[in-house]
């Protein structure tokens, strides 16, 4: 941090969102290199600093021509850049609009085949010393050891910013050679961070000697840093001399609470041990998660260790499928990330679901994508819940009791309505498809509701369109009922649309068919009007095309708008392409597809007028 920064105050879960979807990114298209984070006091006024943070790599790079499009959803350098290395670049759409969200702004400098530098701003306040939380533990004196240089300097600027002694060393023999000097009562540091992989003598090796030349009670604390998984250096037989691990990169805080830990209740935490805590609500779980990101593996796994789960890893699909075939019953759920290389999350877990053993296994998705399609997408491949990232820690436990603790096609959850399974029954649904997709019964009920003002007339209109022979316009419509009510599990309702629609598509639709899809319209409004009718004024009125209805689903959408989520926008969009003509609406979903709301909101009140709709006839 730079000299005048020690003491900042912002939205650190935005800033901590930001930075490691940037350094995810840098370290997947970096194989050989380095990746660095500078940070910049850029301007200073009264109690507020700008500050630039700045992510660059030796990676791949990105063409000149692709850049203005990189921080789109969904927009990479080309698609064998994404078969390599997986993802879809939703996360630099995400990255955007947080910064957006801190007042800053974000962009991309980059020399294909010498790497990038993403760079972003944010305003901070800036408090005094003593307006912070003082640490509890005092001052103590740190051996940095590290071969890399850049490595080196950045370690020793963490244990800095913690108002710490910090000495460096570039070797372990280097280190080992301080201690050698020592009388074995002396105790020249308090601490040591130690590098796992160096050349000569590696960090374990380090490690077993200073604890042998200085004794088990006057040796410092040795903590091993590394880039390397964890479980690798665990099995390894010189791990036993090590107090504690950290990953790379270092947080401060992170370093802090791992040597309050073991110095003030004397607890090892590198072999795996027990903590003096209350049992997590994961207790006894074995969880295999399966993502292509070291970052994301770590932050997953720190969570689900927390709540006292064993965690394995795989950093693919085939990965995680030849585990399960050598660990048969070893695991009681599956983290799957859907996109990775070598064998994506979907492709995975259609071939998991292939085995007998594994037809109940519990697996849930892991993806930057927030759309609905995505989840969907998920759960059509077989997988039995959607956590989008960067993760909710409550909310991906909650799920996970949830999907275990119910037996596979009944899960629901604990707080659903007892009138939802009698409900599911007649409106032939889905019930574990549709709260996995909508999660909460009462959300779930207000889609419903929304489905009836819009969707409740389509039979009818359908109907009509192919009687008048505008075939294409019945067919789309026909379409447009089919994935709504696929995302609503009305599942027969479903059915009957598709079917219809592929008549139609064919010019020569069937009265039989015409009439099953009405009464299957029929049958779900009428569950539908039973089901949301037995919540407090959850009144549920009878479909309508007027310009008063367009009105109405044009304020529902700026309602939605407002809450910057294109999960909520999503179902009125839907909603009003009933109403209004598929390329009116595209530029709006555009602007809702990255992430630009303000824009958004101005293209629907720009819509309303070429409508004829005043605007306060919407606000």
């Amino acid at each position: 941090m730079p000299t005048g920064a020690e003491n900042l105050q912002g939205d650190a879960l935005r800033l901590e969102q930001v930075l490691v979807n940037l350094i995810s990114n840098a370290a997947k298209f970096t194989q050989i290199g380095e990746i660095r984070l500078d940070i910049a006091i850029v301007k200073a006024w009264n109690h507020h600093l700008q500050l630039r943070f700045e992510v660059s790599d030796t990676g791949i790079g990105i063409e000149p021509e692709l850049q203005e499009h990189i921080f789109k959803p969904f927009s990479q350098a080309d698609s064998s850049t994404t078969r390599r290395f997986g993802g879809t670049g939703l996360g630099l759409s995400i990255c955007q609009r947080l910064v957006a969200l801190m007042g800053g702004e974000i962009g991309l400098d980059s020399v294909p085949g010498a790497g990038s530098t993403f760079w972003f701003t944010v305003a901070v306040g800036r408090v005094e010393p003593g307006e912070m939380p003082q640490p509890v533990l005092s001052p103590q004196r740190v051996l940095v050891v590290d071969d890399h240089p850049l490595a080196l300097e950045t370690l020793a600027g963490v244990v800095r910013s913690l108002g710490w002694e910090v000495e460096t060393e570039p070797t372990g023999e280097a280190a080992v050679a301080r201690f050698t000097r020592c009388s074995p009562a002396a105790r020249p540091f308090d601490i040591i961070l130690m590098d796992w992989k160096m050349p000569g003598m590696d960090g374990l090796s380090a490690c077993q000697a200073i604890r042998n030349l200085q004794g088990p009670r006057a040796a410092p604390l040795l903590v091993m840093v590394t880039a390397y998984e964890r479980e690798h250096l665990l099995a390894e037989p010189g791990s036993r001399y090590v107090d504690a691990i950290l990953g790379k990169p270092l947080l401060a805080s992170a370093l802090f609470d791992t040597v309050a830990q073991v110095k003030l209740t004397c607890t090892p935490v590198a072999k795996g041990l027990p903590k003096a805590r209350s049992p997590g609500r994961l207790t006894g779980w074995r969880i295999l998660v399966t993502d292509d990101n070291e970052i994301n593996r770590d932050v997953a796994r720190l969570n689900l260790e927390s709540e006292g789960a064993t965690v394995h890893l795989a950093e693919n699909g085939q990965q995680a499928l030849d585990w399960l075939e050598a660990q048969s019953g070893a695991v009681d759920v599956v983290m799957m990330d859907v996109q990775m290389p070598v064998m994506d999350g979907y492709e995975a877990t259609r071939r998991i679901r292939e085995k007998p053993e594994c037809k109940d296994l519990p697996i849930v998705a892991l993806s930057a994508g927030v759309f609905q399609e995505h989840q969907a997408a998920a759960l059509a491949a077989g997988m039995d819940g959607f956590i989008g990232k960067p993760f909710n820690p409550d909310e991906m436990v909650e799920l996970l009791l949830w999907l275990v603790k119910s037996p596979r096609h009944s899960r629901v959850p604990p707080n659903a309505p007892k009138l939802f399974a009698d409900a599911a029954e007649r409106l032939a649904l889905d019930a574990d498809k549709a709260l996995r997709i909508w999660r909460s019964p009462s959300k779930y009920q207000d889609k419903l509701r929304v489905f009836v003002e819009t969707h409740g007339g389509d039979a009818t209109a359908i109907a009509r369109l192919a009687g008048q022979g505008e075939w294409v316009d019945a067919a789309a419509m026909a379409h447009r009922l089919k994935g709504v009510a696929g995302n609503l599990a009305l599942l027969e309702l479903q059915r009957q649309a598709q079917q219809v629609e592929s008549e139609l598509r064919a010019s020569a639709v069937r009265e039989e068919s015409l009439c099953a899809l009405d009464q299957a319209m029929s049958m779900a409004l009428s569950a539908i009007a039973e089901y949301v009718g037995s919540s407090p004024g959850a009144a549920v009125s009878l479909p309508d095309h007027s310009g008063a209805q367009t009105s109405h689903l044009l304020r529902q959408l700026l309602s939605a708008l407002a809450l910057y989520s294109p999960e909520e926008v999503e179902p009125h969009l839907a909603a009003l392409a009933n109403c209004v003509a598929a390329e009116q609406l595209q530029p709006i979903r555009q602007a809702v597809e990255e992430f630009a709301f303000p824009e958004a909101e101005a293209l629907t009140f720009r819509l309303a007028g070429t409508l004829g709709i005043q605007p306060d006839e919407i606000c």
